[in-house]
């Protein structure tokens, strides 16, 4: 259940979707479940609630990482988000998927704002900041290189 306390919010709730995501731009939202209405957070502006299906947990985070926007702003931005969070942020915008050669990949960690761009001039910048090369076959990138430590 989402209440608005405030104003100009986003919801993304599909049944497809293991989670619904509330973002906040401006005022206050509380969220919460439908089921145990004891479990709730209150978002402000820039902050993102996220209902996971699965375990019932409620996660608040800032919305930097989180792509519920792009569609309004056509940016993403990253603050010390891992390379697996990026990836699953491209994955939603982009409509493609990746692999990764290994595990220490994942432990990269990002920031940077991409605006408006084209997933291969993203990978590009992504690739070039961590010595990392990206590998097209159809709808499918792998990624390979040392990756970063934890």
């Amino acid at each position: 259940m989402v209440k608005v306390i405030g104003t100009e919010f986003n919801v993304k709730a599909y049944d497809s979707l293991e989670t619904t995501v509330v973002s906040v731009n401006q005022g206050i939202v509380q969220f919460c479940l439908l089921s145990d209405t004891t479990k709730k957070v209150i978002l402000t502006k820039g902050e993102v609630g996220i209902i996971d299906h699965k375990t019932g947990n409620i996660l608040e985070q800032e919305a930097e990482n989180i792509t519920i926007d792009f569609w309004r702003t056509k940016v993403l931005k990253f603050r010390n988000a891992r390379l697996d969070v990026v990836t699953s942020a491209l994955t939603e915008v982009y409509g493609v998927n990746f692999i990764f050669a290994n595990e220490n990949i994942k432990n990269c960690r990002l920031n940077f704002e991409f605006p408006d761009m084209k997933i291969d001039e993203v990978l590009d910048i992504i690739a070039m900041t961590f010595d990392l090369k990206f590998t097209r076959k159809g709808e499918v990138y792998s990624i390979e290189g040392e990756g970063c430590a934890k």
